[in-house]
């Protein structure tokens, strides 16, 4: 559904409503943008750093860690810097908002033209939807695909649901079950739709690397680095990311549930196989979930439909008239509206933040202006923090650069950024570098987080023939 098809639907006010949730929520997420240089997490500038690569070294898009789809959509982009990737994200939050929309609209639910107020505000979603991270191009098309399966365009809703493993690789599960329904319903076309994206992918990763791509899933990462966590653990952080107004308009459409379709209590499993696939994940400390909240990011749109939905049984029930008027009246159906977008907004707007360049970034910028004032070339600079790597403007390399093997195998003049984030676990010891006779001198120090060592002709102190 475009937005000229849903702006028709429903009465004048209803559609200037929607139109002005759209748009307040289109600017609010702007000026987030603009004014926060920070990241929530470094995967979002490794993933550019992917993206930006496979222009010139095209086997970059198959890398399996960086999400061939993922890849792909923030590449167009990626020529004007992590700008550009982050106007992407916000493009792509528009067109979740637009579909969530559209998918309240198909359910005939009655607050539709609200959704935009329940999903721009929720804290995580204008908080964390403009950074160029895998949830913002997944939220996009899991709900495409839910909007095309309840309007039983179903061809389309399996070529969505398809190309999500190459998003987020927990996707896998929500591939299984979608899989499942439609082989029961014995709709072999939109099986192979399914199926084509990761065929596809695992063919082209084969001929290039000459292995299986779906080695990914094999190696669970089990281990404690991460962390594990009780079943309840997301219970309380989800409560803060969508926000109690939302969530507790959400809780009351469980009554609407007898209402809705086969298509609908379906395409709403897919949500709910997500939602415990991180559950489980993080409960037994798999694949490096690490218990992120923002991990169930995608969750976002279809509460903000559910909250939409139950507000139509808190309508119909009177279920807060008791506390706002005294004489037992039902609330009008223009104060109902103007209630839900003052708590959703307020709360959206009041816990969102700007998020400024962390202490270790601005190091690590700082190192790398060092570096440019010196004229070092990047053939000649070694470094693991993504970060660097996005300032210095660095090639990334699928070799293995880790340990003290690798350092002794560097040549003389060649410089390494040691980070006190991720140096220590690639092998690049401090006191290593630190020790004169590993031939390694101390060349600047960015407030003992970047550090830069520059490999010497002969260890530091020693001439040549001597022990």
């Amino acid at each position: 559904m475009s937005l000229q098809d849903l702006i028709k639907f429903g009465s004048r006010e209803h559609r200037r409503i929607l139109l002005f949730g759209l748009v307040c929520g289109l600017i609010w997420i702007l000026i987030l943008c603009c004014g926060s240089p920070g990241s929530p997490l470094d995967d979002e500038i490794a993933h550019f750093n992917i993206s930006r690569s496979s222009w010139a070294h095209p086997a970059w898009i198959l890398d399996s860690w960086g999400r061939a789809v993922n890849t792909l959509c923030y590449m167009p982009l990626t020529v004007f810097g992590l700008a550009g990737a982050r106007l992407i994200s916000v493009i792509f939050a528009f067109a979740t908002v637009l579909c969530a929309s559209a998918v309240a609209q198909r359910g005939q639910v009655r607050y539709y033209f609200l959704v935009p107020f329940f999903l721009w505000f929720q804290p995580w979603y204008c908080g964390l939807s403009y950074y160029a991270l895998t949830e913002v191009p997944f939220s996009f098309f899991f709900i495409l695909g839910f909007y095309f399966f309840v309007s039983e365009r179903l061809r389309a809703a399996s070529f969505c649901f398809g190309l999500l493993p190459l998003i987020r690789h927990e996707a896998i599960a929500i591939f299984g079950v979608w899989l499942v329904y439609l082989i029961l319903k014995r709709r072999w076309g939109p099986v192979l739709l399914c199926v084509a994206p990761l065929a596809v992918y695992n063919l082209v990763y084969g001929i290039v690397f000459a292995k299986p791509a779906f080695l990914v899933y094999v190696h669970s990462n089990l281990g404690n680095f991460y962390g594990k966590g009780s079943w309840l653990y997301f219970l309380k952080p989800l409560f803060a990311a969508a926000g109690a107004p939302v969530l507790a308009m959400a809780f009351f459409s469980i009554w609407r549930l007898d209402r809705l379709r086969e298509l609908w209590v379906v395409g709403i499993l897919l949500y709910v196989v997500y939602f415990f696939t991180h559950v489980i994940l993080f409960h037994f400390g798999l694949y490096a979930s690490g218990g992120q909240v923002m991990f169930l990011l995608p969750l976002a749109p279809i509460l903000a439909v559910a909250a939409a939905a139950g507000l139509e049984f808190i309508e119909d029930h009177n279920l807060i008239l008791n506390t706002l008027q005294a004489n037992r009246r039902p609330l009008s159906h223009a104060l109902v509206i103007v209630l839900s977008i003052v708590s959703a907004a307020l709360l959206g707007a009041g816990v969102s933040r700007y998020r400024p360049l962390s202490d270790e970034v601005r190091s690590l910028k700082q190192a790398a202006d060092y570096l440019h004032r010196k004229g070092v070339a990047v053939d000649k600079v070694v470094a693991k923090n993504a970060w660097f790597v996005y300032f210095y403007d660095l090639p990334i390399d699928r070799r293995a650069v880790t340990g003290l093997n690798y350092l002794d195998r560097l040549e003389p003049g060649e410089m390494l950024v040691w980070d006190r984030h991720y140096s220590e676990r690639r092998g690049f010891l401090y006191k290593y570098l630190m020790d004169p006779r590993h031939g390694w001198r101390r060349s600047a120090d960015f407030n003992g987080i970047a550090v830069i060592f520059e490999k010497m002709r002969f260890p530091v102190n020693l001439k040549p023939g001597t022990s």
